[in-house]
């Protein structure tokens, strides 16, 4: 058997007890289903419509908990409109939560089982948009904060893929998304990835993982947290060659 066959049966083994795909289903209305693979059997289960409703659901996202339950959250034109959440624990899907009327929502889980909610809404200026950030812990989720200031949040690049949201092993919370006011370019705003993260005290200034002044665009960001503790940071960009097209690239924040 191959090293790379070795090392994928290792991975398998070692960190998927279970993967939940988690995608919008290819009928009108959209509505927001689950396949769950358990273990290494690569048996996928059927089917479950999460969102159950006669309108669009879209821009979910999910994470596993250190109990193996399943917590979901989507973006839904459903009235009221906005965004809803929904668990699944010990097999049984509970019933769905309305979170509130914001859009792109993130959704990860600390070593404790507190999850940590990233979305956006508006600013100060109701086209403005910012990125603000809830905790659930003890049943009970916290208010909302707003974590940014100009934010930079782009409508026209940022539904392609809403803002991420990781937390270290020690904590911390980092929040990505796509910046798209940090210069111009080919006639238009750069879009760039920002990210701001808290320190168990307060929320940091707005940093960038990109640089803004390359004239090349960077989006759709996704992260996640390795053993160390560093940040992996996967990325959607036109850096690699002449903007005409767009690539993937990644980094690591140490």
């Amino acid at each position: 058997m191959s090293n790379y066959s070795n090392d994928m049966r290792k991975f398998r083994t070692l960190v998927m007890m279970i993967i939940v795909l988690l995608y919008i289903g290819a009928s009108l209305p959209y509505n927001v289903l689950s396949s769950t693979d358990q273990n290494t059997s690569n048996i996928w289960m059927e089917d479950v419509n999460i969102s159950e409703t006669e309108e669009d659901s879209a821009r979910c996202d999910l994470t596993v908990d250190p109990f193996n339950n399943i917590h979901v959250v989507w973006g839904d034109r459903h009235e009221p409109g906005g965004t809803f959440y929904r668990a699944c624990k010990g097999g049984v899907w509970g019933e769905k939560i309305y979170l509130g009327d914001y859009f792109c929502p993130t959704i990860t889980s600390d070593s404790d089982g507190n999850l940590h909610l990233a979305y956006v809404g508006s600013g100060l200026v109701v086209t403005q948009k910012e990125i603000y950030y809830r905790k659930y812990s003890n049943g009970v989720w916290s208010d909302a904060q707003r974590v940014t200031i100009n934010s930079g949040y782009s409508v026209a690049w940022g539904p392609q893929m809403g803002p991420r949201i990781c937390v270290t092993s020690k904590g911390y919370v980092y929040i990505f998304w796509t910046d798209a006011e940090t210069g111009q370019g080919r006639g238009r705003e750069l879009s760039n990835i920002a990210y701001v993260y808290y320190d168990g005290q307060m929320w940091s200034r707005k940093y960038f993982a990109t640089t803004p002044e390359n004239n090349h665009d960077y989006f759709n960001p996704v992260v996640a947290v390795d053993s160390q503790d560093n940040i992996c940071l996967l990325y959607t960009s036109d850096a690699a060659d002449d903007g005409e097209s767009v690539d993937l690239g990644g980094r690591r924040i140490i």
